[in-house]
């Protein structure tokens, strides 16, 4: 596990108390205390690869003696490794197709592709949905914040979930309609707003100063326009619209988002959410 010094984006105490939780013994964590969040955009990213690359390949030398090399390495090998993985670590199914995709890219690299395709993977898990009983549910939403509940009920009765409270779609002229139905989360005296945002995928930048320079980066959900629609009813009759929504000639238009929210004008809760990318031209 990699942590940064000064990352204000990800805990680095969090990271520590989960990295401790962690039951496998085939673990390290390092810390560079002067990197920021993207740790594999910083200038020393060559000693964040490093730490990456020391970590797996004593991982492989663990099994494979000093005198192995990729032409060496036979079938039976990766059976064999695959075996220790299973017994020392106790690995699922799952970690150690993983681990044999490292290998078969290393291999590759090497000029023997197609190795592991000369063994026996084991079955990937494909782990089943899990459904919760209504007793279950109760307690869990009996044991949160009436924060916490709010923002559980968003998910699963909005449109965070399947669209149920906010409906887009685009009518044969371009325009944007869009129905909220009655919201059941509303505070009582708050005002419901709808609001649409306009948001970009795939930008490019060419950064020309600072840590980045002489880096191309790029952006997704970039907003290049919002828009207050108007007032939701929270109550009776909901919220019902449509809208000409302008298209920049800059903007493309096949990596554009309409993003309606709705969201109280005091608290700032964001009630009900739903996105829908734009039409061809």
């Amino acid at each position: 596990m990699l942590g940064a010094g000064r990352d204000w984006v990800v805990s680095l105490e969090a990271q520590r108390e989960f990295f401790n939780g962690l039951s496998s013994s085939m673990k390290r964590m390092h810390v560079f205390p002067a990197a920021y969040h993207a740790l594999f955009h910083e200038k020393e990213r060559m000693q964040v690869v490093e730490r990456v690359r020391d970590f797996i390949l004593e991982r492989f030398s663990e099994f494979f003696t000093p005198q192995t090399t990729p032409q060496s390495i036979t079938p039976d090998d990766l059976n064999q490794f695959m075996v220790h993985l299973k017994k020392k670590y106790e690995h699922d199914n799952n970690t150690i197709i993983h681990n044999m995709i490292i290998v078969a890219q290393f291999q590759k690299k090497h000029g023997r592709a197609g190795l592991t395709r000369q063994i026996d993977l084991p079955e990937k898990i494909t782990a089943l949905p899990e459904e919760y009983t209504d007793a279950e549910l109760k307690a869990f939403f009996d044991a949160c914040t009436r924060d916490e509940h709010t923002l559980f009920l968003t998910f699963p009765l909005t449109g965070f979930r399947d669209q149920e409270v906010v409906h887009l779609s685009w009518d044969d002229a371009g325009m944007l309609a869009i129905h909220v139905d009655p919201l059941t989360n509303a505070t009582q005296g708050d005002t419901p707003q709808v609001v649409l945002a306009v948001a970009e995928n795939m930008l490019h930048t060419d950064v020309k100063r600072g840590e980045n320079a002489g880096r191309a980066l790029e952006h997704d959900g970039v907003v290049r326009q919002v828009i207050a629609v108007g007032k939701a009813d929270a109550v009776s009759t909901g919220f019902s619209s449509t809208i000409a929504v302008r298209v920049a000639h800059e903007w493309n238009r096949a990596n554009l988002r309409a993003i309606v929210f709705v969201q109280e004008l005091h608290s700032r809760r964001i009630l009900a959410a739903a996105a829908i990318p734009f039409p061809a031209a």
